[in-house]
């Protein structure tokens, strides 16, 4: 499952994804109470473009999410 979000003025997209399941089998949907674009805010740019080779991604649990936001109380 993915989630994204966009800022025009600035031309910075950012991309979530996220494992869909938990380790029963259940959908884990991206929660709704962490606000993509309050996060495409803070989290820096990992590539200059998504076709440059090798990794260019970082793992960030939903809790770390949540604390970015709530450091900067956006």
């Amino acid at each position: 499952m993915n989630t994204f979000a966009i800022n025009w003025e600035e031309g910075s997209f950012v991309f979530c994804a996220h494992k869909d399941e938990n380790d029963e089998g259940d959908i884990v949907p991206f929660p709704k109470d962490i606000d993509i674009n309050k996060v495409l805010k803070e989290i820096p740019a990992t590539s200059s473009s998504l076709l440059e080779p090798g990794i260019k991604y970082k793992d960030y649990s939903f809790d770390e999410l949540r604390e970015i936001i709530d450091k900067k109380k956006i």
